[in-house]
Formats: structure tokens, C-alpha cells, sequence
């Protein structure tokens, strides 16, 4: 009798396929819920076509709302949402920028425009956005943090984070414009000041303001007084932030009259007539005395209608109101932004062989077609951009109003005030680094002789840049004129001026690491800088210049150097640089 064998299977191969098993799954589990598993990229990519949608949707209103300049007309954008599907926040939107919730994404309008999704830019939609850190802040003093604009992170450079506030602190808005943090010590002003209105005008806080500025203008010294060989000339000392009108003249603070005094100059007698005939003209029932006889002094109503013409681009009630939000804020949060660059056209930072016409935009000479500041490119503040030049201080003020990259922040040229205090920043801060020994050297780069790190005629220095543009003059025109731009020959030299023009030449922005002090590109030289001073003893050239132009002198013009100026500028080379506050 035989017996069947039976077989079956070990327990050390039963483990073994277990264990096999329980591997399969555990991939299968992990392809499919992972982090990058599939339905985890299916549920993602859900999720960034959602925003993408929504984003589409808010775009499409956009575009469909600007005017014949370009510009958002808030009232047809609003009037447009209505009609988008999934809209539950943000409108009706009253200012740029704005934020709205569609299709439960956040959607972001910049004030140019640019419409963005939380999320969009981070790798990981869920990421938080990341807050920044500074180094060496005593937060007692400054709060750079406090004031910074909304969306704005730390500007990264070769690889290393700029967020040292020994070395400049710097940061990118959402519009891609990049400031510098400029320290006022909260120690050298009055403590214990409380605002009535913390963000606006107020007589109530006039007086506070008044006791700041006097503080900061003692801190700020030897600067206030131009550069040093201004201090004795009383004609340099004349200057103060105050609002005046197209002519120069002031508001008298009583009776809303401006008062015009002895004008002998047919030329300027004539757009007076002009100008202020149009004044009383519109406020004929005012019954204003007015009279029109060459030589004598006359009367017009000053209305804030008519302001907006004014030689500093600004109505009396703006110039007070944004010279107080400065003052508070610079109280408050001890410091202020400032432009890194001279303020640059939009389309100009492109590298010259990739797009020649933009070199077309940069004005090289005051007989050139005049800027249409409602139809001008905006003002940027971004490396390898070319300067405005040639601009009127009041259309400095107007491009450079729009900058703002947050609605709870203004934009505009530099108060007098402050460019002495960003001299006195850069003061402080080399002190500190080089020591109280070098302190005298240090004042005299800034108020004697900037030529070591300014663009001036008298200087010679070589120029190595992948996207630099320049215009260099040449035999057939003159110190205030140089050629049409191009990029910055090959392993050029710029050499000092000695019988040859080809030694004055004007930059694009940030060509140079020379001419940078505390990531401040240009703060010396290149071209003068409009501010929002006003020249008291010349009724016929109101506005300050500052900081000197690549077609003067390193010892006349140094970075402190004040100069008084046409309301126009039309024969000079003036840009300008934004302050965010």
C-alpha cells in the first residue's frame, strides 16, 4: 500500500511573502497618497487650477478696465467684478493695491496692475510667507520691519541675504523696486509725542512736527547747510520744506493769497499773467484785485483746483499732509525707505542687444521731445534701468507718486530733510565700521569731495558691466549734453575730463560697485536728484537739486551739495529718487 505525498509551504517562506506583500503595499499606498504621490499631485494640481482660474477671471477685468493712458479706472473695474462668478471678498475696491477672494483663492491686484494668487509663487501653496530677519537692528532705535511695505521680502544677492543693517538693509516690493533702510535714531528726537491723526494731516500735531524737524536737523548736521563750502555763502542757506507754486511763491498761511512781488522779467511776467490770469479767471466772483502791470506786485486766489500745476508737482494741503505722514513716520518707526537706485523708465532694463529701442527712451538732451508724464512709462527703482533726465520737479513728484507698491504707504521725492539724513546714515554707519579716527575723512567724502564714489567729470575710472547702458558726450555737443545711449563698451575707462568731452558720461543704474555706499547706488553724481526743498531767496528758481551730476565737479558737487534750479529744469540734468514711508 502507498501513500500520496502532501506539500505545502514553510513557515520562513510564509513570513517572507508576507513581508513582500505588506512592501508592495506600503509603495502602492505611497504612489498613490504620498507627498508626491498621485493623487496628492492630482489634488495640487486641482488646486493650482483653481487658482489659475481664479486669477484668469480677475485679469481678464482688469485689462478691461484700463483707459486710454493705461491705468486702472477703478470704477469700471468695480462695475466689471460684479459680473465675475465666485467673488465673495474685497470689492468694491476703493484703492490699488487691492486683495479680493474668488473661488476661495486670494487674489492680489498690484497698484500696476499685476494680478497675482496666494500661493503662486511658493513652491508649496501651504508654505506661509517667510518673515524677515535683520541683523544688527537695535529695535529701540528703528524698526525697519514695522515699516516695511506689504509683500515686500529680503532682497537676496550672491547668494547672501541683504538684511544687514550695517551694510544697508534692502528689500523688493511686489512690484520688483528696491529700497534702502535708512536709520534716524528714535533717541535723537523728542520722546513722548502722541499724534491726534496718526496717518493724515492735523494743526493739532503741527507744533509735535515742528519740535521733530528741529531735532533731526541738529542730528543731521554739518549736511543741512549743503555741502561745506556752501555753509558761509548765504545764498546756499536759504532753503527750507516748504510748499511753493509754479513761480516759487508760497502760501502766506493767513489769507490763501500768494503774493508775487516786482517780477522784471518779460519772460516770467508773461507766464505769470498767464498763469495766474487762468486763477482769477475761475474765481471771478471772488472779486480778487488783480493786476496785470509789468513791475508791480499783484494778487490771485490760490485754489486747490489749480495747485496740481505747482513747481513742486504738489497742492498746499498734499505738501502738509504728506510732510507729516514723513515726520510721524519717521518718529514712530526711526528710519524711512529710500529708492536703491535713481528712479529708472520701465522697458529699460533689458540688456541693449536684446531690445535697441529702449535706448530711445532716455532723454540726453533739453531740446528732445518733452516726457508726457500721463503717457510715460512708469518710474522704477531697478538695476541697469536708465534715469529719467530731464524732468521738471513736478513731474519727478507725479511719476514718483505712483511707486507706492502699498496703499497705506506714500511715495514721493525726498523731503530736504531726509536726504540729510541719509548723508548722516552713511556717515554713522562708516564711523562705525572704520572708527571715530576716520570720522573727519569720512564727513569730507560726503561734504567736501564725493569723487571716490560718484560719477563726475573730473574723476577716471573703469567700468565693467554685462547690462550697463551709458551716453557718452563727444566733440559735437556739450558738458550738459551727451550722445544717445548705448551699452558700456567692452573694458571701458571713463576718463577725467581734460580738454576731451569723451570724460562725461551718465550711467545706468547700479553699474558700478563703486558707486554704491551702503547698497545706495548713484547717491553722488550720475545726475541731480530732485527734492521737495524750496529756495527762499530765489523766487525765479524755487527747486533743490542735490547730490551733484556727472557732467560737474567731485569738489563742487559733492553728496550734501544743494543747488537751486528753474521750476522747469529744462537745461539740466535732473532724475530724482523715490522715499517710501
Amino acid at each position: 500500500m502507498s501513500k500520496n505525498g502532501t506539500r505545502g509551504i514553510t513557515l520562513i517562506a510564509l513570513v517572507i511573502t508576507i513581508i513582500v506583500l505588506l512592501i508592495l503595499a506600503a509603495v502602492s499606498i505611497a504612489t498613490l497618497t504620498g507627498k508626491n504621490g498621485i493623487l496628492t499631485k492630482a489634488q495640487t494640481a486641482q488646486g493650482l487650477t483653481k487658482q489659475e482660474n481664479a486669477k484668469e477671471k480677475v485679469q481678464v477685468e482688469v485689462l478691461g478696465s484700463l483707459d486710454n493712458s493705461g491705468d486702472i479706472d477703478l470704477s469700471v473695474l468695480n462695475k466689471n467684478l460684479e459680473h465675475v462668478e465666485g467673488i465673495t471678498q474685497g470689492t468694491p475696491i476703493e484703492s490699488l493695491p487691492a486683495e479680493l477672494t474668488v473661488d476661495g483663492c486670494r487674489v492680489k491686484i498690484d497698484g500696476n496692475g499685476k494680478v497675482t494668487v496666494e500661493g503662486e509663487v511658493a513652491e508649496n501653496p501651504t508654505d506661509p510667507p517667510k518673515t524677515p530677519t535683520f541683523e544688527n537692528v537695535n529695535t529701540a532705535e528703528t524698526n525697519p520691519a514695522g515699516s516695511m511695505p506689504t509683500g515686500a521680502t529680503v532682497v537676496e544677492e550672491n547668494g547672501k541675504e541683504l538684511n544687514d543693517a550695517n551694510e544697508g538693509i534692502v528689500i523688493k516690493d511686489t512690484n520688483n523696486n528696491e529700497w534702502v533702510w535708512i536709520e534716524v535714531p528714535k533717541s535723537q528726537m523728542p520722546t513722548g509725542l502722541t499724534f491726534t491723526n496718526e496717518t493724515g494731516y492735523s494743526e493739532e500735531d503741527q507744533a509735535k512736527c515742528d519740535s521733530i524737524t528741529a531735532a533731526l536737523k541738529i542730528y543731521a548736521d554739518p549736511y543741512t547747510k549743503g555741502s561745506a563750502d556752501q555753509i558761509e555763502d548765504p545764498k546756499y542757506n536759504n532753503w527750507t520744506d516748504e510748499w511753493y507754486d509754479k513761480l516759487g511763491t508760497t502760501y502766506d498761511g493767513e489769507n490763501e493769497y500768494s503774493e508775487i512781488k516786482y517780477i522784471t522779467s518779460t519772460s516770467k511776467f508773461t507766464e505769470a499773467k498767464e498763469y495766474y490770469g487762468t486763477i482769477y479767471k475761475n474765481n471771478i466772483e471772488t472779486e480778487e484785485a488783480t493786476s496785470y502791470e509789468s513791475g508791480t506786485k499783484y494778487y490771485a486766489k490760490i485754489t486747490e483746483k489749480l495747485n496740481d500745476v505747482s513747481g513742486c508737482g504738489l497742492t498746499l494741503s498734499e505738501y502738509k499732509e504728506t510732510y507729516q505722514k514723513m515726520i510721524k513716520s519717521v518718529y514712530n518707526n526711526g528710519g524711512f525707505w529710500i529708492g536703491r537706485y535713481e528712479a529708472g523708465i520701465d522697458g529699460t532694463t533689458e540688456s541693449a542687444e536684446e531690445k535697441s529701442e529702449i535706448l530711445e527712451l532716455g532723454r540726453t538732451q533739453s531740446n528732445q521731445p518733452r516726457i508726457d508724464v500721463n503717457n510715460s512709462p512708469k518710474a522704477i527703482s531697478q538695476k541697469d534701468a536708465i534715469p529719467y533726465n530731464f524732468v521738471y520737479c513736478s513731474e519727478a513728484q507725479k511719476l514718483v507718486s505712483k511707486m507706492t507698491p502699498d496703499s497705506n504707504k506714500i511715495s514721493s521725492l525726498l523731503f530736504g530733510i531726509q536726504w540729510d539724513l541719509v548723508c548722516k546714515f552713511i556717515e554713522e554707519k562708516e564711523v562705525k565700521e572704520q572708527g571715530e579716527s576716520r570720522k573727519a575723512s569720512i564727513i569730507a567724502t560726503i561734504n567736501l569731495d564725493s569723487g571716490e564714489w560718484g560719477n563726475y567729470i573730473n574723476k577716471t575710472f573703469s567700468v565693467n558691466s554685462t547690462n550697463g547702458k551709458c551716453a557718452i558726450a563727444s566733440s559735437t555737443n556739450n558738458y550738459g549734453a551727451t550722445a544717445t545711449w548705448q551699452k558700456v563698451p567692452e573694458n571701458y575707462t571713463k576718463p577725467a575730463v581734460t580738454g576731451s568731452p569723451e570724460g562725461v558720461a551718465i550711467f545706468s543704474a547700479g553699474v558700478m560697485e563703486r558707486n554704491k555706499k551702503l547698497n545706495i547706488y548713484d547717491f553722488a553724481g550720475n545726475e541731480y536728484e530732485w527734492t521737495l526743498e524750496h529756495a527762499t531767496a530765489y523766487a525765479s528758481s524755487p527747486c533743490s537739486r542735490r547730490g551733484g551730476g556727472f557732467n560737474g565737479d567731485s569738489t563742487d558737487s559733492p553728496a550734501s551739495f544743494r543747488n537751486n534750479d528753474y521750476t522747469t529744469g529744462a537745461s539740466y540734468n535732473n532724475s530724482f529718487r523715490p522715499a517710501l514711508y
